[in-house]
């Protein structure tokens, strides 16, 4: 036995000094002398180790295995297909519940199919969705969000909003025509206000042909359109850049409207302008103050300092 051992010592040397060569690099220092002959070792007579002689083979990935694998990979270079509006529905109606449908359709006073599923799950699978690679082009962007539109299912209308919002700036104001005719039929402010706010406004501002437009909104005998003119200009606004004199122009035309959906979003803007700018709030409301609802004194007056708010207060009580 101790032979044997003494042989196989031996053999493992004689490799490591071929393969390897003395020095224990794989090619030993040129000294200028002639290259070392270096004899090629069949796999078959390389030495196994005890980790590799015991390792077991792992067995081959199932094809459902592969498949996720492959569609993750796509998903992650955008390069996937876009899912139809059946498969939407279907990975949809699993996060949602009857009861949660119930509730919302009472609410939101619709007659669209809804789902049940949480506001915060659509916006999530509207960022994971407006991250394919497709949506980067505007007519496939357009037909996919058409696709969703289409059904008369309240998450999938949300989607699409959802999507266009994360994608706005592939938009024109050639596409106007198109968002027009989805606040026509949207009848709800939970689309209304997510298309006026966060698609219809970003596209206007800068854009005076879009501009043109929205003041003929404002005008409009369907009063979502009109909520739509006066929400178009929440965001910038909220955030100290926008055009107050031309909001204010619209919101003075508007304050007579005994509409409850105008009233609350001349006071919604008012509000979150008077975050930034409360000067313009409070100047504009003292303006108008005969003519300024409760309900629109009340919204634009709450981040007004506390003096000035009471002092409209009084003044509109008198």
């Amino acid at each position: 036995m101790g032979k044997l051992k003494q042989v196989v010592t031996d053999k493992v040397r004689q490799i490591k000094r071929a393969v390897v060569g003395p020095h224990g690099t794989s090619a030993p220092p040129d000294r200028g002398g002639p290259s070392p002959r270096v004899r090629a070792i069949p796999v078959d007579e390389r030495p196994v180790t005890r980790a590799q002689a015991t390792r077991m083979p792992r067995p081959l990935p199932s094809r459902a295995a592969i498949a996720r694998a492959t569609a993750a990979t796509s998903a992650a270079s955008g390069a996937a297909r876009l899912p139809t509006p059946e498969e939407l529905i279907q990975s949809l109606a699993r996060q949602g519940s009857a009861s949660r449908a119930r509730q919302s359709q009472a609410y939101l006073k619709s007659d669209l199919t809804f789902l049940g599923v949480p506001v915060p799950a659509l916006r999530a699978e509207a960022k994971r969705l407006a991250r394919f690679e497709a949506l980067e082009s505007r007519p496939r962007l357009w037909a996919f969000v058409k696709s969703l539109w289409n059904e008369e299912v309240h998450e999938l209308r949300a989607l699409a909003v959802f999507v266009l919002a994360l994608r706005v700036e592939r938009l024109e104001a050639s596409d106007l025509g198109v968002l027009e005719s989805w606040l026509r039929a949207a009848r709800t402010w939970a689309l209304v206000d997510e298309l006026a706010v966060h698609v219809v406004g970003p596209l206007a501002h800068g854009s005076p042909e879009a501009m043109r437009r929205l003041a003929t909104w404002r005008r409009d005998p369907d009063f979502w359109l009109r909520r739509a003119a006066l929400l178009a200009h929440l965001l910038p606004l909220r955030q100290g850049r926008g055009d107050f004199a031309l909001f204010a122009t619209w919101a003075a035309a508007l304050l007579a409207d005994d509409e409850f959906f105008i009233r609350k979003a001349i006071g919604w803007v008012l509000r979150e302008t008077a975050k930034k700018r409360p000067e313009l709030v409070a100047a504009f409301l003292s303006d108008h103050l005969p003519r300024v609802s409760g309900l629109t004194l009340r919204e634009a007056s709450k981040y007004l300092p506390e003096a000035e708010r009471k002092r409209l207060q009084r003044e509109r009580a008198s």
